[in-house]
């Protein structure tokens, strides 16, 4: 199905197109007028919803934001996933998302051309609602857009959930200091390890395997790990006021 978009011309003003790898007739410009619709009304009823819920005041923020983009992602995953595009044409939905978006509206040189699709945060939001609310608040924005961004991520899913599950067992922040430290360091070490030393495809990979190539890259990153705590420890240190003789 050809998917309407606008193009912004020299003068200011927005001229529909219908870019679709198949023949463009009369009767699929109708039905992308009539598409063009659902979607306006659709990213109306999320940015009212998320409103209500208080969390367009998230946006712009880096922790706290993943629950609107969580919530955005869980409320445009079923929608698209019932509009039946085409694999070709569903590139052109993102644009289509954004015209119509006021609040949620990204900017073009961010984040919703890159890639044309692959990297925008529409379709991110999209990813992070595969997740739990559990799992996704683990991370902040940051940290699932580095995620994203990797391929070694992109092509096996289970190293995302490996990497929240080992966050919730070895990440201590009195000890390691802000999770962005020791999120670089791991995944660091992850890329070090698998793709670059050994160039390993993770998906041929039983759990079981994949683990323990998972905890060996983790194993490589404890003395930056050590390191890094002992600059918390000494910095916590001078902090403590001294006790007077």
């Amino acid at each position: 199905m050809a998917i309407l978009v606008r193009k912004l011309l020299d003068n200011g003003k927005y001229a529909p197109e219908y870019p679709s790898v198949e023949v463009v007739t009369e009767k699929k410009i109708l039905d992308a007028e009539l598409q063009d619709r659902k979607i306006k009304e659709k990213i109306c009823s999320i940015e009212d919803n998320a409103r209500k819920k208080s969390l367009l005041k998230l946006k712009g923020g880096k922790k706290d934001v993943v629950k609107l983009y969580h919530y955005v992602g869980s409320q445009l995953k079923p929608f698209i996933e019932s509009l039946n595009l085409n694999r070709d044409d569903k590139k052109y939905i993102w644009g289509a998302i954004n015209f119509h978006a006021k609040e949620l509206k990204l900017d073009g040189k961010v984040r919703l051309d890159r890639d044309r699709g692959q990297g925008n945060t529409w379709k991110y939001c999209i990813r992070l609602a595969e997740y739990s609310e559990e799992d996704a608040f683990e991370l902040d924005w940051t940290q699932w857009v580095e995620l994203f961004d990797v391929t070694l991520a992109q092509n096996d899913p289970r190293i995302i959930e490996w990497i929240i599950f080992t966050k919730r067992k070895r990440y201590d922040k009195p000890k390691d200091g802000g999770l962005q430290d020791w999120f670089r360091i791991l995944r660091k070490s992850i890329t070090n390890h698998i793709s670059k030393k050994t160039r390993i495809d993770t998906t041929y990979l039983k759990k079981k395997e994949l683990h323990a190539e998972l905890d060996a890259a983790f194993k490589a990153a404890c003395p930056e790990f050590e390191s890094r705590r002992k600059e918390v420890a000494e910095k916590a240190k001078a902090k403590k006021p001294k006790k007077r003789g």
